[in-house]
């Protein structure tokens, strides 16, 4: 199945405003590259939105980070499951979600 090149109006206007709220919230976002069935095409009306969201504050406790992430998200729409990657873990090459993320990904481009 093709990858997208991009994502519909919905789907950023919902990431848009999530990144905001993170930002507002102190957390310096980086990078947002969206993955799974919304980039691959095969999105359904309940599918969850896969964000990773690159952030140089994460990366010290993934778990703890990803509650928090997940918390803020429900504020903005249920659908969000975000995923929180530092610049360098989402480099690892032997972390399979962080090579899909980057192998599938597509990024979303915010403003700062």
């Amino acid at each position: 199945m093709a990858k997208k090149t991009r994502l519909d109006r919905k789907t950023k206007s919902i990431i848009s405003s999530y990144i905001s709220l993170l930002r507002e919230e102190g957390i310096p976002v980086v990078k947002t590259i969206i993955f799974g069935s919304t980039v691959r095409g095969n999105k359904h009306k309940d599918s969850d939105i896969d964000v990773c969201v690159v952030s140089p504050k994460f990366g010290k406790d993934p778990l703890t980070e990803a509650m928090r992430l997940a918390k803020l998200a429900r504020r903005v729409n249920l659908l969000i499951e975000p995923h929180p990657y530092s610049p360098k873990d989402l480099l690892e090459e032997l972390d399979p979600l962080a090579s899909e993320i980057r192998k599938f990904g597509l990024e979303v481009k915010l403003k700062p």
